[in-house]
């Protein structure tokens, strides 16, 4: 081989060298690129995952804070119906560290109310924090005395004492509302109904008397006042009260052989009547006198009521439950002079029938439950025209079967409430006369709520 030839491969030789290293350094390059790339794409990924992860557990720690704010709504309804109140924000620390803060003020429209403030707090002081405020109008428990919104009697613009809107009446009754008897007093008449076959005697006929019910159209007035609705919404959805009013009858020689007057609750539907015997439905606690099994009215008594149709003075717990216009004996508690409700044989003036009423979910499988309370008291005290509310001032019906006091029952409970706004509350009247001046309500007065105040 020449020299120039020898030349020209080693210069192939170098050049081939060269090439070589050069595609070394290309490749070292590509993969430190890719390296690269993977990191970057690799950090992404990761901010990603963590971004996700960051996402869930915000939301899960403001979904807990909600309930821990609902927890604080509830617990102070609790205790403001134990008669306690936060005025300045009180913290309440759990055993996970999580905690509510509640506060309660006055509702300056409404004294019956509290408004309650409640914020949820989940990972306190820690970068997941997480807080949610829930804001609840509340009444009180117990409620306040709304003889003023539900009293039986108002003055008119002129001056004039008419009957309460908010009522309404069926039987027919003629009203009387004069000052002269008393402001919170309504009168009424009794009128003469259809005549009926007398039980036990083929021909004869005896004369009938168009029982009286009044009913409380709380849904009639916007806003809603009392708001029954509220009251069991506030109470998760089940309805308690205490209620009492006065009554008068007027006794002389067959005038008042038979009657009936008291309390009817669990009243419905929307202004109910006696007439309605498909649908309406209520409890009642009254004052009963029956001379015989002769019962003259167009609302019949069933067979459990014949026992005490005997010319005494009794104190009765009833209900009407089924598509018939007849009444059922729940429970019942001859009257004695010790009651302090009788003058002689007959009901004292002004003797008052004070129902406790509270509805509970301690029935069956935690279904609901009436726990109910009747009290009585004579005319001594509180006077016509007060209104008290102390039970240990009163004293308490000791029923024949419920001798404890309280009666329990689920025939009739407020499952769908705010759908169907019944009345819920009334009074009824049966009087064997058609006379003016012998039977008188005074007094009507209501208290809302569930708690201590009503607790036996």
């Amino acid at each position: 081989m020449s020299k120039r030839e020898d030349g020209v491969m080693n210069q192939l030789k170098n050049n081939g060298g060269q090439f070589y290293n050069n595609n070394k350094g290309i490749m070292l390059i590509g993969l430190i690129v890719i390296i690269t790339i993977v990191g970057i794409m690799s950090a992404g990924s990761l901010y990603f995952i963590s971004g996700s992860t960051q996402t869930t557990l915000f939301a899960n720690a403001n979904s807990r804070a909600y309930y821990l704010a609902e927890s604080g709504i509830n617990y102070a309804k609790l205790n403001v119906g134990k008669g306690l109140s936060y005025k300045a924000a009180t913290k309440f620390n759990l055993d996970n560290g999580d905690a509510f803060i509640i506060k309660t003020e006055l509702d300056p429209q409404d004294p019956s109310r509290t408004i309650i403030y409640s914020t949820g707090i989940v990972n306190s002081g820690s970068w997941l924090e997480s807080k949610y405020d829930i804001t609840s109008n509340f009444i009180k428990s117990g409620g306040i005395d709304l003889s003023e919104v539900v009293g039986l009697t108002m003055e008119d613009k002129k001056g004039k004492l008419v009957l309460n809107p908010i009522w309404s009446i069926k039987g027919q009754p003629k009203i009387e509302v004069k000052k002269d008897i008393g402001k919170a007093v309504l009168g009424f008449t009794s009128q003469k109904g259809p005549k009926k076959s007398k039980e036990g005697e083929n021909g004869k006929k005896i004369q009938t008397y168009l029982p009286i019910l009044l009913s409380l159209g709380w849904w009639k007035t916007s806003p809603e006042k009392p708001d029954f609705d509220q009251a069991w919404s506030d109470y998760n959805g089940l309805l308690s009260y205490e209620v009492q009013v006065k009554v008068k009858l007027e006794i002389n020689g067959s005038h008042g052989d038979h009657f009936m007057h008291g309390i009817s609750f669990r009243l419905s539907p929307k202004s109910p009547g006696w007439a309605d015997s498909n649908t309406y439905r209520s409890y009642g606690i009254s004052y009963f006198k029956s001379k015989n099994i002769t019962w003259p009215f167009n609302i019949d008594l069933d067979n459990s009521f014949k026992a005490i149709m005997n010319n005494f003075v009794y104190i009765v717990l009833w209900e009407k439950i089924s598509s018939s216009n007849t009444l059922s004996l729940i429970d019942y508690r001859k009257l004695t002079k010790y009651d302090g409700v009788l003058d002689g044989s007959d009901l004292k003036d002004w003797s008052t029938i004070f129902l406790r009423l509270e509805e509970k979910f301690d029935g069956p499988k935690g279904t609901r439950k009436n726990h109910i309370t009747g009290f009585l008291k004579g005319p001594a005290a509180p006077p016509l025209g007060k209104i008290d509310w102390d039970s240990g001032n009163y004293n308490i019906v000791q029923w024949k079967n419920n001798y404890s006091g309280h009666v329990l029952t689920n025939s009739l409970t407020t499952p769908n409430f705010s759908v169907y706004k019944p009345d819920e509350i009334g009074l009824h009247a049966f009087y064997n006369f058609n006379a003016s001046d012998k039977q008188y309500f005074a007094d009507f007065s209501l208290r809302l709520g569930s708690g201590p105040i009503i607790q036996w």
